[in-house]
């Protein structure tokens, strides 16, 4: 049988930290190892968690950076369509262009020429 005690101790007092060093040493090594490893977990939930805020604030903010540019680009879509149509009713209404056949007229207006290349109009 393996004596836990200091070799300075000795008598009734010696025995009994011995035995108490016996009984309490492994459970100590278990509960602080238990501890541990409780901690760790914690400590892994928690940067789990703050890089799930994260992601959903990155996430929110990229969805309102898409919303504006979609709005921007509606807006400079009817302002060109806008322009245009100003321009068709203006170069309608011209005299110059009432005295041509219609057939011509409606070439010079509305060249199909003058849109640009991928112009959804």
């Amino acid at each position: 049988e393996t004596d836990y005690a200091m070799p300075s101790e000795s008598g009734l007092t010696g025995r009994i930290a011995a035995q108490f060093r016996r009984f309490l040493l492994p459970h100590l090594i278990f509960y602080s190892g238990l501890l541990i490893a409780l901690l760790l977990l914690l400590l892994c939930a928690i940067v789990l968690y703050e890089g799930r805020i994260d992601a959903r604030d990155r996430a929110r903010t990229t969805q309102q950076n898409i919303a504006l540019m979609a709005s921007w680009d509606i807006e400079r879509n009817i302002e060109i369509y806008s322009l245009s149509l100003q321009a068709d009713v203006d170069g309608s209404n011209a005299t110059q262009v009432a005295r041509p056949p219609m057939t011509l007229r409606r070439q010079g207006v509305f060249d199909p020429g003058a849109t640009p290349k991928y112009y959804a109009g």
